[in-house]
This record gives C-alpha cells, structure tokens and sequence, in this order.
C-alpha cells in the first residue's frame, strides 16, 4: 500500500515481459488505460482499491493471456469486456463494488478455468448466461446486489467444486432446483431478496457440507425439510419472511453447529419443539407465525421475549405473551379508542346545542326588533285588501327571503286566506323620473301571486301618509296652471299611479 496518485501511464503496459501488476490500494484516478488490451505478457492485473473511473478497454481480453483480473472497489463504468477471457486463461474476475452495467457476457461460460467471480453490487441485468451456472472449477459465484432475473439453472449440478454461491438482492424467480442436492462442495447458499417460489427441494437435505443456508424474504412455500441429519455443519439457518406452513422439524434440534435459527415471518403451526433446547443458539427468532402451546423452559424467559412475538396462542412464562394477556392489551385498547369516541361525541353534541342557542337567541332578537319597529309603520293601499299589514310585517324575517331585486328583499308570505305572495321589501329612496321619493317612505310592499304573472297589487308601508306627497310631487310642475285643474288632476292622478307603479316594481291596474 502506496499513497500514488494521479493516471496510470499509457506507456506502463508496452513493456513486452510485463507479466505482473500490483498497484492496488492507492489513490489512482482516470481510466484504465487502452494499452492494457494489447500487453503481449500480462497474467495478473490487480487494481482494486483506488479511485479509477471511466469504462474498460473493449478489447481487453482479446490480445492479453489474463489469468488474474481485480478492478474491484473502483468507480469503473460500462460493461464487461465480451472477450475478457478469449484466451481461455481466465481464472479470478474480481470486479464488485464498481458500477458495471449491462448483461454478464455470455463468452464467460467458456472460461472452464474460472475458479472465482465476484461481481457483486453493480448493476448487472438480464438472465445469468447457464453454461456459468454449472463451470466445473468454480469454487465461488458472488452475483449479489445487483438486477439480475431469470432462474437459477439446473444445469449448477456440473459446478462440483462449487463452496460459495452468493446470489442476494436480486430478481431472480422460479423454483430452487432439485439438482442443486448435486453441488456435494457447497457450503454457503446466499439467495434473500429475491421472488423465488416453490418448496424447497427435498435433495437440499443431503448436502452434507452445508454451512450456510439464507433464504429469508422470497415467496417459498411447503413445509420446511425433514430428513436433514446431513446437516452436521450447518451454523445458520435463515427462512424468515417466506410462506412456509406446517411445523417446526423437531431434527432442528439434533444439529450440533447450529447457533443462528430465523423462521420468523411465515405461516408455521404447532408447538416450539423442546428438541430446541438442545441448540446453544445466538440469534433465535420464531415470531410472526401461528405457533400455540407452552414454551420450552430455556426460553420461557424475558431474554427470549422477541424471540416469539406474533404468536397469539403462545404461552410461557414470559409476561403478556400468552392470548390471555393479548385479549387484555386488546380489551385495553378498545376501551381506549371507545372512550376517545364518547368524548368526541360529547364535545360535538356540546358544538350543536350551542350553535342551536344562539341560532335561537338570535331569531328571537330579530322578532322582538320587528315588533318594536312595526308600531312605528302605517299601511296605505291602492285599495281595498283581504289581509292585515301584521299579515305582511310578521313575514319580513330572512328565513323568508326568497330573492332580491334593485329596491329591496324580496320575501314569501303565506295569508290567513290560503294565499301565497311575494313581498318586497325596499329601504333606500328610489328615482322617479324628475321627482325623488324620499327616505321617510322606509318600505314598500309589492304583492302578487308567486306562481302567476297578471296584475298585482302595491301596498306602501311608509312612516308617514306619503301618498299624499307623491301625489303633490306629481302635481308640482303644474301646479301653477289652476285653470286646467280638473285636466291636470287625472293627468297627476294617473302620475302618482305611474310612480307607484315603478316602486312596486311591476306595473299595474288600479
């Protein structure tokens, strides 16, 4: 380990013996050089460890009898040379924790001689070509954290020599297949994070070299495997968040190794078997599930509490875990959330009644005032009329109003004679022709059948006799010419009615 930094020179790989070269762990920037891909000599290139970026020769391979290739731990981009092991010399691809793109070439199940390849978290896609799956002198396949698809093939029963296969975060699907009982070398088979689906295959049971067996969050389902006394190595077992059923095998606990156990997350029933307590386990994890019955007594103990959450029916020593004490943190709860219901049932009634009290009040202040100020108003008519001016002023409250026009509201009053009229209320003075009526006439009432559209009837309800004023606004202009008097009576006569007519806002027939 250096501290060298800057470009790797172009020059460095035209020297024809070059065989060897270790610059990893250092400070190197920029791309691989394009000089690499015709080195005549070069067996072993390791670079990983330094700060490279840019894509890789695309003839890297072609021309260079590469036996050892390590770029890992860089920034390196683009996809893997197609003819990175055309010289069939191939035997270490090193290239995780870069940001490869692309599919894994399909010339790689060529590579007979390749014992390791890692090209774990970039970002590989596509289907893993099959001829890698089954390469007789790989000892270990690490494809994890990447997005990769397709299946995991059956033709992995050629990898004899396989020990690691690492294949996490994924997208792969489908079965695990049942040719994987042929890979005798296997001890670790990494697999979480993805969809695969189906049984686990019965053969996996006689894998004798087993160490490792992660599984957890796919979509497997079946009962787990019986039959697995081959298991004598194996030191973790991780099926959580899948969708087994059944029970628990109680040959679980005949493993001698076996100090990791996660089954939590899926449908298993049945008793914990007291096999378990013949484990020394440190990590223990059976919640989520549909297990009942007793606890075995080495875990009926607080230390193991998250050890068997999620159980409903699960009893044992261990406080609030039995369905006892779930039905009383549910009866608790419940009683909780229907206390909150009251009280807000309580406050909203409180809300309406005194929305309702002061709806009232009010009404009640509005009738009072109208009854005050309807002492104050006269009733003059055109003519005779069937109904009282009480008849009309006791409908002048805004739950009537019905419209509005330019003089006033306009409101609904229904008669002691049956009848249904519009009543118009108007306050402000209003402009006829040369003559203003002014603001002592406080209201008029304009009535006339809602339904019908004849000739109505116009009621002023002023503070003073103003038909009178009207009717001498309307002989004003004139008022000098007393010797057509008796002309200029109906002419002024026919004036106030005019008016009268435009206050009441329709026009009409005395």
């Amino acid at each position: 380990m250096n501290r060298l930094d800057g470009a790797i020179p172009e020059d460095l790989f035209h020297a024809p013996r070059l065989e060897t070269l270790h610059i990893y762990a250092n400070a190197l920037t920029g791309p691989v050089p394009e000089s690499v891909a015709k080195a005549p000599s070069l067996l072993e290139l390791r670079l990983f460890a330094n700060s490279l970026n840019g894509t890789l020769p695309a003839d890297l391979g072609r021309n260079t009898p590469l036996v050892c290739l390590d770029i890992s731990d860089n920034a390196i981009s683009g996809e893997i040379p197609p003819g990175i092991c055309d010289r069939g010399e191939l035997e270490e691809l090193l290239m995780l924790d870069n940001r490869l793109s692309g599919r894994i070439p399909d010339a790689l199940g060529r590579c007979r001689r390749l014992r390791r390849v890692r090209l774990s978290n970039n970002r590989l896609a596509g289907d893993v070509p099959d001829a890698v799956w089954g390469l007789p002198h790989m000892s270990l396949l690490e494809l994890n954290d990447n997005l990769l698809t397709g299946q995991i093939s059956p033709v992995i029963a050629g990898a004899a020599n396989l020990s690691k296969l690492v294949l996490s975060n994924n997208r792969l699907t489908g079965a695990i297949p049942s040719e994987i009982g042929s890979v005798s070398k296997l001890y670790e088979l990494s697999a979480g994070g993805n969809m695969l689906s189906g049984p686990l295959p019965s053969s996996l049971g006689g894998l004798a070299e087993l160490g490792r067996l992660v599984l957890r969050n796919n979509s497997l389902s079946g009962q787990l495997l019986r039959g697995i006394e081959s298991w004598k190595k194996l030191s973790e077992l991780n099926l959580a968040d899948n969708g087994f059923t059944g029970s628990i095998p109680p040959e679980l606990g005949d493993l001698p190794v076996l100090n990791d156990l996660d089954l939590s997350g899926n449908e298993l029933s049945g008793e914990v078997p007291v096999q378990l307590e013949n484990l020394n386990l440190n990590q223990f994890n059976v919640s989520n599930n549909q297990l009942h019955g007793p606890l075995p007594p080495q875990y009926a103990t607080e230390a193991y509490r998250g050890s068997f959450l999620g159980n409903p029916a699960l009893c044992g020593e261990i406080a609030r875990l039995c369905g006892g004490d779930s039905q009383s943190r549910k009866n608790f709860h419940s009683g909780f959330a229907w206390m909150m219901r009251s009280i807000f049932l309580f406050a909203a009634a409180i809300l309406v009644a005194g929305v309702a009290w002061f709806y009232r009040r009010y009404r009640t202040f509005s009738r009072s005032k109208l009854r005050a100020d309807r002492s104050k108003w006269t009733l003059t008519s055109f003519h005779k009329l069937s109904f009282s001016e009480y008849e009309i002023l006791d409908c002048l409250d805004e739950d009537n109003v019905i419209g509005s026009g330019a003089s006033g509201k306009v409101y609904k009053a229904v008669l002691s004679n049956g009848e249904v009229e519009a009543v118009e209320r108007g306050g402000e003075p209003v402009q006829t022709g040369r003559t203003t009526v002014s603001g002592e006439i406080d209201y008029f009432v304009y009535v006339g059948n809602i339904y019908e559209n004849d000739y109505g009837r116009t009621v002023f309800v002023p503070d003073t006799n103003h038909l009178r004023d009207v009717i001498l606004n309307c002989f004003y202009d004139d008022w000098r010419s007393r010797s057509k008097l008796p002309q200029i009576v109906y002419l002024r006569l026919s004036c106030s009615i005019g008016r009268a007519q435009i206050l009441g806002v329709r026009s009409y027939q005395v």
